[in-house]
């Protein structure tokens, strides 16, 4: 067994028993480390920075679900321990270096002690997603997944100069209006597949969970330096709000 008792449950469920037919999910919300990991072999504070959690997300992802009134579910577990937001085949899905800092603890590491990280907090995550999906289902004809990350505002020594990016790749039913309606805000810059690309095995949450079952989903990336306040939390999840809930009322994804 990889988790032990003092470990945290891979997930936690944010206002569960919410019926708008949105869920939201945030895939690397957590820092968490399994206790038999050792922080593998890093320095604590490395679990502080980006290469660790999406900062800022977790905050922006509930301040967000408290406003559409939808379910979130929160990792808790960092991106170092397993990337959830890859395929479980992906080379990257447990990487052994990150921003060119060494991973220790994921170094060489043997089929059992990777299918131990897939069992135990991969898979697990994955069902719950699955499980909110099918409870929506349920109560409503058409259920959306949105995925919330954020990104560092340089990487490799490349400023990125986006505020926010919408991640798609082949289903652009909220994508390509949500682009549309914040571009008409012109001194806001808008990424579409920025920094990353959806089409390049970077959102593989909204792909399984959503394109897959012909469920319409996106991935929305903001960045960092914008959201490491209350305040600036709380600008963008009004202003992702505004532009968003529209497109989901045509989509017939909102109860409002």
């Amino acid at each position: 067994m990889l988790l032990s008792k003092n470990d945290p449950s891979p997930f936690k469920v944010y206002n569960e028993t919410c019926e708008t037919p949105v869920l939201l999910v945030c895939d690397h919300a957590g820092n968490e480390i399994p206790e038999n990991l050792k922080l593998l072999g890093l320095p604590r504070e490395v679990l502080e920075t980006h290469i660790a959690i999406d900062l800022g997300c977790r905050d922006l992802a509930i301040a967000l679900s408290d406003l559409m009134k939808s379910t979130l579910i929160i990792a808790s577990y960092s991106r170092l321990t397993i990337d959830l937001n890859r395929s479980p085949y992906d080379e990257t899905l447990i990487t052994p270096i990150s921003d060119g800092i060494e991973i220790p603890g994921n170094q060489n590491l043997s089929t059992i002690d990777q299918k131990s990280r897939v069992e135990e907090i991969f898979d697990p995550y994955h069902a719950a997603i699955d499980r909110e999906i099918k409870r929506l289902q349920g109560r409503q004809s058409r259920v959306g997944v949105i995925s919330m990350h954020s990104f560092t505002p340089s990487m490799g020594g490349r400023s990125r100069p986006w505020e926010i990016g919408i991640l798609w790749a082949k289903d652009d039913r909220i994508s390509r209006p949500l682009i549309n309606s914040l571009r008409s805000e012109i001194d806001l810059c808008i990424g579409d597949n920025e920094p990353y690309d959806a089409r390049e095995n970077y959102g593989y949450t909204v792909e399984s969970h959503g394109e897959k079952a012909e469920i319409p989903g996106v991935l929305i990336e903001v960045r960092q330096d914008l959201i490491d306040s209350d305040l600036g939390v709380k600008k963008w999840a009004d202003k992702i709000f505004q532009h968003l809930n529209p497109i989901l009322l045509d989509l017939a994804l909102s109860i409002d």
